[in-house]
């Protein structure tokens, strides 16, 4: 199973779909390659994309075609569920359904906030 981030353009009212682009492949990053699991992302003002995994660390970000730990070091695995708030925050939440955890140790912060350095991309849906 190919491990990346990927776009193509809707074609119908059904669904379907032209021709799908990578984005991104994973494979290029060995510390996100595999076993990882993709658990979520966002796309910013800019264009950037935040992708939340299990791994150590947990959030990583494609900026001009080049990918790289967010805040590295400095945040918990795994990186669930991530969603813009106001200003220049994210809140990721570290437990969702696919944490293979059957157990939730309430010391532990299920939700962080993160300050970042832009705004989440606009939503044109309904």
């Amino acid at each position: 199973t190919k491990k990346g981030v990927f776009r193509a353009r809707i074609t119908s009212t059904n669904g379907d779909l032209d021709t799908i682009d990578t984005v991104y492949n994973l494979s290029s990053l060995p510390q996100y390659a595999n076993p990882v699991q993709i658990m979520g992302l966002a796309i910013s003002s800019t264009g950037d994309i935040l992708v939340g995994a299990d791994n150590t660390d947990p959030i990583f970000v494609i900026r001009n075609g080049t990918a790289g730990p967010y805040y590295q070091g400095l945040l918990t695995k795994p990186a669930g569920e991530i969603v813009w708030g106001s200003a220049r925050y994210i809140y990721v939440n570290r437990y969702n359904s696919n944490t293979n955890s059957p157990t939730v140790d309430p010391s532990i912060r299920r939700v962080m906030k993160i300050i970042t350095e832009s705004f989440g991309a606009p939503d044109f849906g309904n």
